[in-house]
């Protein structure tokens, strides 16, 4: 099968590539900006002619951070929709469009099991982007939906206009240490939860899911992978991976949500805990930051 990557540069893109090192079955093509605007048209077209993939695997976005303009959010998010929007328009009988989205197309609270069409997010323009491109595919066959949480990881991106929400802390808390600020703030309260998982974690979801496309009857997919966790305790644990003694200026303001990442709200005794595991790639994703910015 020969298998489309939109965003390959990307942090699921580059762990899908280090899946997909072993020869096998899969031809995989991988597609970066540098190659064309996918919002435009007749560049999808070409990239489907010249390519002949069998199935495409969705990710590339134009994105703008939790600090971005909202104007600028807009204007992306419908440049995004109008990317998928050219690959539905332009799929194959035989071919197939696995879109990958995230949590934020929920109204509900994680862990998450079933989509809920009639409980779609259209509430700020990332979640209206990903809702409006569920509601467009739903009579086409040829397109699921893998919704997965929010990723971390190498390879992921730390600008501060544009990241994760922990490619973000680390960057933030590192810049802190840095300059010896004796404060930093944290957006938000200490009941905020989110559902994390490393890139490598969920690419290997989307790659079973790709694989088995036509043996799975669902339509949309929830990688229920990784970890649900305290988003107050996670930025914590970061602050003292890094090393920074300062104090944490907890600002418990709804408007201030965004400053930091959409979240959800849920108490649960065990979510001030995290897992070994979960501590360890944390670590790891802190080292390579530190390690790229040794290297300017």
């Amino acid at each position: 099968m020969k298998i489309l990557v939109t965003s390959g540069n990307g942090l699921l893109g580059r762990s899908l590539k280090i899946l997909a090192k072993d020869p096998g079955k899969n031809e995989f093509v991988y597609h970066t900006k540098v190659n064309g605007d996918l919002s435009q048209r007749k560049v999808v077209e070409k990239l489907l002619q010249v390519h002949k993939p069998d199935l495409i695997i969705h990710n590339a976005a134009t994105l703008g951070g939790a600090l971005t303009d909202s104007k600028i959010k807009i204007k992306n998010n419908k440049l995004n929709l109008q990317m998928f929007l050219n690959f539905q328009s332009n799929l194959e009988p035989y071919q197939k469009l696995l879109s990958i989205s995230s949590y934020h197309v929920y109204s509900s609270n994680p862990p998450y099991q079933n989509l809920n069409i009639n409980r779609l997010n259209f509430s700020n323009p990332y979640s209206n982007w990903k809702s409006s491109e569920i509601m467009s595919s739903l009579e086409s066959q040829n397109i699921k939906f893998t919704i997965l949480p929010h990723l971390f990881g190498i390879s992921d991106n730390f600008s501060p206009l544009r990241s994760h929400f922990i490619a973000g802390s680390i960057y933030r808390i590192t810049k802190a240490l840095e300059q010896c600020d004796r404060k930093i703030d944290f957006y938000g309260s200490n009941e905020q939860v989110l559902q994390f998982a490393t890139g490598l974690q969920a690419a290997d979801f989307v790659l079973d899911i790709a694989c088995k496309f036509d043996e799975t009857p669902e339509k949309y997919l929830i990688g229920n992978v990784g970890w649900i966790a305290n988003t107050f305790t996670v930025f914590k644990t970061i602050v003292n991976l890094i090393g920074y003694s300062g104090e944490i200026n907890l600002v418990d303001d709804r408007k201030s949500l965004s400053k930091n990442s959409m979240y959800f709200q849920g108490k649960d005794s065990n979510l001030g805990i995290l897992p070994t595991e979960f501590i360890s790639e944390l670590d790891k994703t802190i080292l390579y930051f530190q390690n790229q910015l040794n290297k300017i």
